[in-house]
């Protein structure tokens, strides 16, 4: 009975952890913006974060470190969104 509790116990805490490396990285890049930017564009960050992934010619091995490629390329198209954002400002 002990032992079915402690099982189900690390169950839980493992299912609360990030899955893969790509889970993990994705968590990482929204959570670093939304704390720049807010959680309002939490879905967006998603969004271009997994157009990233879907525009990559391998994905990466579930544990490899190369996940983080697809967080800097999606960093370079957020940045580009916003640069575009500000100078459709700076001209109204």
């Amino acid at each position: 009975m002990d032992n079915m509790r402690l099982r189900r116990g690390e169950c839980i805490a493992a299912c609360e952890q990030p899955i893969t490396m790509a889970e993990r990285e994705l968590r990482s890049f929204v959570g670093s913006v939304i704390d720049l930017l807010g959680s309002e564009g939490a879905k967006v960050l998603e969004d271009i974060w997994l157009d990233e992934l879907a525009e990559m010619e391998r994905t990466p091995e579930p544990t490899s470190p190369q996940w983080r490629l697809v967080s800097i390329a999606a960093s370079s198209r957020l940045a580009g969104r916003l640069m575009d954002l500000k100078h459709d400002r700076s001209c109204i």
